[in-house]
This record gives C-alpha cells, sequence and structure tokens, in this order.
C-alpha cells in the first residue's frame, strides 16, 4: 500500500487524475481483502470520483472499482447496495464491449445471487460467462469460470452437467 499512497502524492502533485483513481482503486482492492471496509470503501468512492471526472479514458477503471465496491457492500451485508452496482457494472461493461469486465462482473454477480439463494439467476449469469471466457486465451480466468460453474451445477443437484464440464 505504500508504493500506491507514494504514487498519489506524486500523481497529486502533477495532476494526473488518471493515476490518482488507478491508485485509489488498487488500494481500496488491497483494502476489501483485508477486510479494512470502511477504508476500503472511501477509497474506492474516490476512485469512482476521479474516474467519472476523468471521462471515457477511465471508464474501465469507473467499473472496476464499481465492481469492487459491489462486492465490499456484498461483504458488509448491505445487499441493497451491491444490486444496483452489480447491475450498472454489467451494462456499462457491456456498452464497452469489454469481454474481461463483463465476465467479471458476471462471475461476482453470480456469487452474490448463489449466497442469497437465487441460483436459477445466479447459473445464467455464470453459463454467459464461461461461454465468453471460452473464446479468449486467458485459460486461468476460464478455469476459474468453469468452476464456479461447476460448483453451482452440484448445488442444483445436476451432476451429470457438472460431471461432463469437470472432464
Amino acid at each position: 500500500i505504500s508504493s500506491f499512497k507514494s504514487s498519489i502524492r506524486i500523481a497529486e502533485a502533477n495532476h494526473l487524475n488518471y493515476i490518482l483513481a488507478t491508485n485509489y482503486n488498487n488500494i481500496g482492492g488491497i483494502l476489501v481483502d483485508r477486510t479494512q471496509f470502511d477504508e476500503a470503501e472511501k477509497y474506492l468512492l474516490k476512485s469512482i470520483e476521479l474516474s467519472t471526472k476523468n471521462g471515457m479514458i477511465s471508464k474501465r477503471n469507473q467499473l472496476m472499482s464499481s465492481r469492487i465496491l459491489a462486492t465490499l457492500y456484498v461483504r458488509m451485508n448491505k445487499k441493497e447496495k451491491c444490486i444496483p452496482i452489480f447491475e450498472m457494472v454489467e451494462r456499462e461493461s457491456r456498452l464497452l464491449k469489454d469481454t474481461n469486465l463483463i465476465c467479471g462482473a458476471l462471475v461476482f454477480y453470480t456469487e452474490f445471487l448463489r449466497q442469497n439463494n437465487q441460483k436459477e439467476l445466479a447459473l445464467k449469469k455464470v453459463e454467459e460467462a464461461v461461454v465468453m471466457m471460452r473464446k479468449f486465451p486467458d485459460k486461468h480466468s476460464l478455469f476459474s469460470t468453469l468452476s464456479t460453474y461447476v460448483s453451482l451445477l452440484e448445488e442444483l443437484k445436476r451432476y451429470p452437467e457438472a460431471y461432463e464440464i469437470s472432464r
């Protein structure tokens, strides 16, 4: 985190808002992983604010920060806040035609839906992500998405399908 904070000081001194927004996003993500939720929220909201001001050049960063913010709200058990954010990130990522962002939004939203016993809708989201991920060379993300897909099929007791996918 200290290197990102150093970068923030340099970016502030030189009015480099794109770099500021990216660093706030990075710190926010780290703080979510460290379960420092209140501090993470401040950094993510600042990243979103700066990215919005920066316009199209920072749109991707805005959506990444928003997706992390939605995940933060899931972990903080603030369902009412995370749903509209997940939906916005999915919608806006589609407009950008950014497959990586779309898939990330779908997979994280899948996990939320799954935790809230909306498994059929979760299944539709993850199936769409799998179809998209199979078109790209990112095997790590594909494996992670398939793993989510298989475990969800197993929870739905659709064992033959889960078995076929995991072969």
